[in-house]
């Protein structure tokens, strides 16, 4: 087992240049996780390969863990991190017209990316 001093010698915290990589938000459903066609994460009913270019997190970094022979090891890697939304187009359209809906949507999806993925998330 590392002790706290060994582990944070051993965290790079190095941005990887020129990374960026994505992360799709969908409702759960029975299609591929991989996929191309996903369940709307706006409305939650309608299957969709429409994907709306939501926000970059800058500098993003994520701790990674690795075993190998019982011993772990600990990584940290920094990159951009691309945040693209499932958005059927009966949402999209509203999204575009409805200035409430669209206010209320994105405090959603903010809302929803400092619980589930980036807790300093500022917003959009």
């Amino acid at each position: 087992m590392s002790s706290p001093i060994q582990l944070n010698s051993i965290l790079s915290d190095k941005p990887i240049p020129g990374i960026t990589k994505n992360k799709s938000l969908f409702v759960e459903s029975e299609f591929p996780k991989e996929g191309w066609i996903q369940i709307c994460f706006i409305c939650a009913l309608e299957p969709t390969s429409h994907l709306l270019d939501y926000n970059t997190i800058k500098n993003y970094k994520r701790i990674t863990q690795e075993t190998t022979n019982g011993s772990s090891n600990f990584n940290m890697n920094t990159y951009n991190l691309n945040i693209l939304i499932h958005s059927c187009r009966r949402c999209s359209q509203k999204l575009k017209h409805d200035k409430v809906f669209n206010k209320n949507i994105k405090r959603y999806i903010n809302k929803h990316i400092c619980t589930n993925i980036y807790p300093d998330f500022t917003g959009r």
